[in-house]
């Protein structure tokens, strides 16, 4: 019933004044995302949705980005086998730590918010993953279920990339990933800087950027919406402690890579919008724009970098 009434609200939203959402937005940040309602809706352990179903969850969290790094250490014909493995922003749930264990490599993630993924129900589930799942949804080659150890899973909370590097005193990764998780970034250089610091050399950056707009924002018909809040509208509405997107673009990625040295030498899974969003220009305030064409039409994108 609640979230019907929620679904609802969203939906009149739209045709609301700025202003008046940005005030709305402010509450929200500071009532919500401060306070302990925003449990009633998410389960607080994990941080996952509590209406998400136990195969929802093992889709979401092993399956997926896994096949996805795999595919791309394939083509330039790296094994997981023997190789140390960072993700940064795992989310709720660790099944991807256990499916890179059984792939044979050495896995540790980090988050710069505090979660339960390791938690007693969390293990409960990683154990129920192990032991039944895992056998029978795994069609990798050359996995093996008895290489997945909970124990041996590596997890850093409260350690936000930026300052990572000497958190976890200057370790060397083979493989540093993240999904959707740079867009949430307050300082994109430093957060490049620091894992130029935690790649080995030789080893392999990838990051697949969602310059989507989240929330309620995507309720808008340009998804561009949330552009055009200034930054100073934008940082009343969402305090740096709501993990909202920084709402930079393309070249600003481009431009941080290039910045800390490291050699990027692939972009792709790219998504555009339509030029229909490019209407949107007439009302962005100064902060946004001088973006490009192609800056404004990038969805979504990865980027493979090297040391």
């Amino acid at each position: 019933m609640v979230k019907k009434m929620l679904k609802s609200y969203k939906k009149t939203r739209i045709n609301r004044p700025i202003f008046l959402i940005i005030i709305e937005e402010f509450i929200i940040s500071w009532l919500w995302y401060r306070t302990k309602v925003n449990k009633l809706f998410h389960n607080n352990l994990l941080n996952v949705s509590s209406d998400m179903k136990e195969d929802k969850l093992i889709d979401t969290y092993a399956f997926t980005h896994v096949e996805w790094v795999k595919e791309i250490l394939a083509e330039r014909g790296v094994m997981l086998s023997g190789k140390k493995v960072l993700e940064i922003g795992p989310g709720g749930l660790l099944f991807r730590g256990l499916a890179f264990q059984g792939l044979g490599a050495n896995y540790s993630a980090l988050d710069a918010f505090q979660g339960g993924c390791l938690s007693k129900e969390a293990k409960k589930l990683y154990l129920k993953f192990i032991n039944k799942v895992a056998k029978e949804r795994m069609k990798f080659d050359n996995f093996n279920p008895k290489l997945m150890k909970i124990n041996e899973l590596n997890y850093y909370q409260n350690t936000p990339i930026e300052l990572a590097s000497d958190k976890l005193n200057n370790q060397k990764f083979d493989i540093i990933f993240s999904h959707g998780v740079f867009e949430h970034l307050y300082d994109v250089a430093e957060g490049m800087n620091s894992c130029k610091n935690l790649l080995a050399d030789g080893g392999l950056m990838i990051h697949n950027v969602d310059f989507h707009a989240h929330d309620f924002w995507r309720s808008f018909p340009n998804p561009h919406m949330h552009l055009t809040l200034s930054n100073f509208q934008y940082r009343i509405a969402y305090p740096k402690f709501r993990g909202y997107p920084n709402r930079l673009r393309h070249s600003d990625f481009i431009k941080a890579i290039n910045a800390s040295g490291l050699n990027l030498i692939e972009l792709r899974d790219s998504e555009h919008y339509d030029e229909e969003v490019l209407k949107i220009r007439t009302r962005l305030p100064d902060d946004f724009s001088h973006y490009s064409d192609e800056d404004l039409l990038i969805q979504r994108i990865t980027y493979i970098a090297n040391k």
